[in-house]
């Protein structure tokens, strides 16, 4: 993740991941405009070089462009958001200490 993110967890960069990997568009259309700058790259497991895309808002809408295909994805508000940060690391509640009785001494046997 670039930039980094120093307060990143193994399981939101995961949940991450899973976002980009399952992520549906809205509609796919063909991409007529000019080759757009690239802000977004994803380097897939074992590829020789990343997939380039583009994240471009028009028209209250926001469009995930892939010019090496000339393919634009419509994207919804909510995915959007999902592919552009992590995750918020979810904060799980400490159990309480359980609590400690002191030791009691052994009781000495009646003489």
């Amino acid at each position: 993740i670039s930039p980094a993110q120093k307060d990143a967890s193994a399981d939101s960069i995961n949940e991450f991941i899973d976002e980009w990997l399952h992520a549906q568009s809205l509609e796919i259309s063909e991409y007529k405009g000019a080759a757009q700058k690239v802000n977004i790259q994803v380097f897939p497991t074992g590829a020789d070089k990343p997939i380039e895309f583009t994240l471009q808002k028009h028209n209250d809408n926001t469009y995930l462009i892939r010019n090496d295909l000339k393919l634009r994805y419509k994207l919804s508000d909510e995915t959007t958001e999902k592919l552009q940060k992590l995750p918020e690391p979810i904060e799980v509640d400490e159990p309480p200490a359980a609590e400690q009785t002191p030791p009691t001494a052994n009781p000495q046997p009646a003489k």
